[in-house]
Formats: C-alpha cells, sequence, structure tokens
C-alpha cells in the first residue's frame, strides 16, 4: 500500500542519512586527529563524503 511504501522509504531515508552522518564525523576526527588537518578544513571534507554517500545510496536504494 501507499502508507507502507512511504514508510518503507522514510526509514531507509534515515537510515543512509544515519550512515551520513557517521561518515561525516569519521572522516572529521580522523583527518583532524589523526593526520593534523585544521578541523574546517576536515569537516569540509567530511561534508563531501557524506554528501556524495547521501546522494548515491539514496538513489540506488531509498527511491528505487
Amino acid at each position: 500500500t501507499g502508507l507502507r511504501q512511504f514508510l518503507g522509504r522514510l526509514l531507509k531515508f534515515n537510515l543512509v542519512s544515519l550512515g551520513g552522518l557517521a561518515i561525516n564525523m569519521t572522516v572529521l576526527w580522523l583527518l583532524t586527529s589523526v593526520a593534523g588537518l585544521y578541523y574546517l578544513i576536515s569537516n569540509l571534507f567530511g561534508i563531501a563524503a557524506a554528501m556524495m554517500w547521501n546522494y548515491l545510496v539514496n538513489f540506488w536504494w531509498t527511491w528505487k
């Protein structure tokens, strides 16, 4: 049904977004603490990685 499909996609979207948050925080931590980059530069890389993850996985999994 329509409601079941909506709820399934909502769950998928939120799971993908949670994965994007984990990717962003991991990249931020790695580049700042391990590589010694300035935290704002590290965050830009984290945002870019999470944005690519969110777009690609939502495109291939959530909305198909």
